[in-house]
């Protein structure tokens, strides 16, 4: 999900930028690729919230039933000999 919300910030300074280009100094073409950030944004965003409640739903889950999941046997400091 980490790469997920690099995508959407990088794309969100895109649209920041043709935003304010169309806003300040009346670029129409900024305007347009604006609009289209912006539907490339919602894509990322739906997208976000349907990682972001599985994982939710995940957590859940382990926490209702923790002996359901593998656990990897990890003794730090410990010799197996």
């Amino acid at each position: 999900m980490k790469d997920l919300v690099e995508k959407i910030s990088a794309q969100f300074a895109a649209f920041e930028k043709e935003a304010k280009a169309h806003v300040e100094n009346g670029n129409k073409a900024a305007g347009t690729r604006a609009r289209k950030a912006s539907l490339e944004l919602e894509k990322l965003m739906k997208q976000f919230r349907k990682d972001s409640i599985e994982a939710a739903k995940e957590a859940a889950e382990f926490f209702r039933n923790p002996q359901n999941f593998q656990r990897e046997s990890v003794l730090i400091g410990s010799d197996s000999r």
